[in-house]
């Protein structure tokens, strides 16, 4: 049976890549089905090579001696493990291609060996050898707990933890929680940049919420001892944490209000009321529940509540970094967003960030604001040295690298390649050097060693020289003026031997997911990315970053979510763009495409409602399609920040800014990626895809079986890739030069 579907499915393919007029099916894609639906095998070899770049990532900071820091290097046939010389770039692999488990961040316990505690004992990873060992570490009896964080010099490790009387049919006899009430996560993905610099002691910000009373307690790891910190009331959140580098000191962000307040799903909900700018900042739990506490664990001096957002000017905490003297706490702030259009900021949803410095009596040293560092999803920034800030953030397409003296005032970028730095992790202060990896649209993505005045750049890494080969493309810069007079800049990417500017070229615009976040110039060949795929095919791609993204200023990111104008500024904005490429020439009527995921799926769906007659092709992938839904059932404080207003008020907006019911307007054909396990429901898909055959659109659904948000099996990208590929190659017309 699954061989005829497979049969079936290759038949049907080789239509769908026929020069048929109009197309209208819904294809399941089955895992472990055939991938190949071209016969020209020297393109399927080609894009295999394009999406499978070795992308190697950071597992631990530097080694206390600054010479080795353990890597994680995504291959095709797994990831490996190993140690990295960052004078040389040379590796040492570790020993098992199994390790056990990790629950906590990697340090260094000396300066060869790096351990984490893996959910019985601690792991060992010797940096001379490779070997994997174990340490027993003492639990104590009866302890029902979850590790959060190991110190940096591991013998600590910050855990939540029940107390009371509690069943042993029910919990056993103590060991450890299935899973934390904060759901702080330990970061192993090397497939995406990185939006921060990597601090072994820094958790990834949680939309979980507390809600029993959890107890946060120190564990010595060496006797078993457990020092209580605090007991977090329900609702509380566990933010950011931050340990001295000696282990001698924690501080912690936290907010607490009501558990309901974060549920969103309802209109009464103060974070739906956040969204909506409905709440005075006195009456606002977002700004009034977050704290920070400090913890002196050689005095005993433990800061409860030590620093308070509503003690301040306005703003909250975002994250947390100790001086390597333990004499300093760099706190990163960020300001509510402040839209014209309501009569509260809104602190879910942040325009700009800052720092702030405080001494170890927490009074505040100095505060630190820069346009090159304000992006609120982007930047992020850790200690260096005593009174020296490494800070990564973006500015219009590129997230570059920042360094700051606290004391001296000096400010200075470090990385001046367009490009984005995805992964970074300093030494100490005796040799002075930051390893990163680096990407660009024209360079794949690569480890690199550089001082913190930017001089002497080293590539550590030589992993993609082959790839490098076959992505033979070119980015140039293109900038617009659009008719209210403001500028937008951008790249063309194309094959590297086609001319610029481009003339009469097949172009597909491409927007990237969120909304909001900064789209960056980096390597990336997935559909969902498909910067250094389409222009290797001979398909141009643009890349414009419109309203509603950072890296631009507040006012910038804000303008998508000023009442009235999601679901038409940016869409505007891009059609503006469009038409002006075709009246310079780079393109023609009925050769340009549009193609992205997520939000780019919704700014490709909502663009050929919205414009019907300027798209000639379009590629639709895990997309939003209905705002009433996802207000109702999917992310309701978002919806209701976008639109500036619930539909229960005036439904009108939200159908206007629906592709699904505007879907009899679409005469551009679609191709439409799905993942049957999206948040965003499947059935929309198929009800977008349903409409649009019922008015005789050539449309097509793609339907991956057990795929989530985007496709992140290689063989499902694979097949995207060719269907991708066919779909503008049949539907773009070959412009008449």
């Amino acid at each position: 049976m699954r061989r005829l579907r497979w049969c079936s499915l290759l038949l049907f393919m080789s239509l769908f890549l026929s020069q048929t007029v109009a197309q209208a099916a819904i294809i399941p894609i089955e895992p472990r089905q055939p991938t190949a639906i071209t016969d020209n095998k020297d393109d399927i070899k080609k894009i295999t090579a394009l999406q499978r770049p070795t992308r190697a990532g950071f597992l631990s900071s530097v080694s206390p001696d600054d010479k080795t820091v353990l890597t994680a290097t995504r291959l095709a046939t797994g990831t490996k493990v190993s140690f990295m010389n960052i004078s040389d770039g040379a590796t040492l692999d570790i020993t098992t291609r199994s390790l056990p488990s990790q629950y906590t961040n990697i340090v260094w316990r000396d300066a060869n060996t790096a351990i984490y505690f893996n959910g019985r004992t601690m792991t060992t990873l010797n940096r001379n050898t490779g070997a994997v060992g174990q340490v027993p570490a003492k639990i104590p009896a009866k302890l029902f707990y979850f590790p959060l964080s190991l110190s940096p010099n591991s013998t600590s490790m910050l855990v939540e933890y029940l107390s009371g009387d509690l069943p042993n049919s029910l919990f056993g006899d103590g060991g450890m929680l299935p899973s934390s009430q904060f759901n702080l996560k330990v970061k192993t993905d090397f497939d995406s940049p990185s939006t921060a610099l990597e601090n072994e002691s820094r958790p990834v910000r949680s939309l979980n919420f507390a809600s029993n009373i959890i107890n946060l307690g120190i564990l010595d790891t060496t006797t078993g001892q457990l020092t209580s910190l605090i007991a977090l009331p329900e609702g509380s959140s566990l933010e950011s944490l931050a340990w001295s580098t000696d282990g001698s000191k924690l501080a912690l962000t936290r907010i607490t209000f009501g558990l309901q307040d974060n549920l969103g799903f309802i209109l009464s909900s103060k974070a739906t009321q956040d969204g909506l700018g409905q709440l005075p900042p006195d009456k606002n739990p977002f700004f009034n529940g977050y704290i920070i506490d400090t913890f002196d664990f050689k005095t005993g001096d433990f800061k409860l509540g030590a620093i308070k957002a509503a003690d301040g000017n306005g703003d909250i905490f975002q994250s947390l970094s100790w001086s390597t003297d333990g004499k300093t706490l760099m706190v990163q702030m960020a300001s509510p967003g402040h839209l014209a259009s309501r009569p509260y900021p809104t602190y879910i949803f942040t325009e700009r960030t800052y720092l702030r410095f405080y001494n170890a009596d927490l009074q505040l040293l100095n505060t630190f604001e820069s346009p090159e560092i304000e992006t609120p999803l982007t930047t992020s920034a850790a200690f260096i040295a005593p009174d020296e800030v490494l800070i990564a953030a973006a500015k219009g397409t590129n997230l570059r690298m920042y360094y700051y003296n606290r004391v001296t005032g000096i400010f200075s970028q470090i990385t001046s390649l367009p490009g984005t730095v995805e992964f970074a992790v300093a030494t100490s202060n005796q040799t002075r050097q930051v390893v990163f990896r680096f990407s660009s649209f024209t360079q794949t993505p690569e480890l690199y060693r550089l001082n913190w005045d930017g001089s002497a750049l080293f590539q550590l890494t030589f992993n993609n020289g082959e790839i490098n080969k076959i992505n033979q493309v070119r980015a140039d810069e293109v900038s617009f003026t659009l008719s209210n007079g403001q500028q937008r800049t951008g790249y063309i990417i194309q094959a590297a031997d086609a001319p610029f500017p481009p003339s009469k070229a097949k172009m597909v615009v491409w927007q990237e997911g969120g909304p909001g976040p900064a789209m960056l110039n980096s390597y990336n060949a997935i559909v969902e990315r498909p910067f250094n795929l389409l222009p290797s095919f001979g398909l141009a791609l643009l890349f414009v970053p419109l309203s509603g993204r950072e890296g631009y200023g507040p006012a910038f990111y804000n303008a998508l979510s000023e009442t009235g104008n999601f679901g038409k500024i940016d869409i505007d904005e891009g059609a503006e763009i469009v038409k002006q490429s075709i009246a310079r020439g780079y393109t023609s009527a009925g050769s340009v495409g549009v193609t992205g995921c997520s939000y780019g799926g919704y700014f490709t769906s909502q663009s050929i409602t919205r414009y019907p007659n300027l798209y000639a092709a379009a590629n639709t992938q895990c997309s939003l399609l209905d705002l009433l839904e996802e207000w109702q059932f999917g992310i309701t404080p978002r919806i209701s920040y976008h639109m500036g207003m619930p539909p229960t008020l005036n439904p009108q907006p939200y159908l206007e800014a629906s592709p699904l019911y505007n879907a009899t307007k679409v005469k551009t054909p679609l191709l439409i990626f799905h993942g049957s396990f999206d948040f965003l429901p499947q059935r929309l898909a198929n009800n977008f895809h349903d409409q649009i055959q019922a008015g005789g659109g050539a449309v097509n659904l793609m339907n991956y079986r057990f795929e989530g948000h985007g496709l992140s099996s290689f063989n499902n990208q694979l097949i995207a890739a060719q269907a991708q590929i066919a779909w503008f190659n049949q539907y773009l017309a070959t412009p008449q030069t």
